[in-house]
């Protein structure tokens, strides 16, 4: 079993795209975070990036800043079982 990588997750940060909150990432860490938000109640949709192996998770452009980045330091800081 490989031992993950340090700071697997750091990457992953908010940025504005088309005026709306963004996330791009590997799709497995935005598939997570696509069902993270789900279960929060906050709204987003996944859409292709311009890499292969990337997505974008796209949120409402009022969507709440404040908790998207809990969420995702939370999702960061977060250990695997």
């Amino acid at each position: 079993m490989p031992l993950p990588k340090k700071a697997e997750k750091g990457y992953l940060q908010i940025l504005r795209f088309e005026d709306r909150p963004r996330i791009v990432g590997q799709s497995e860490h935005v598939g997570e975070l696509a069902a993270l938000f789900e279960q929060r109640g906050i709204g987003c949709r996944r859409a292709p990036a311009t890499s292969v192996a990337e997505e974008m998770l796209l949120f409402d452009p009022d969507a709440d800043m404040a908790a998207l980045k809990e969420i995702l330091e939370a999702y960061q800081s977060a250990r695997g079982s």
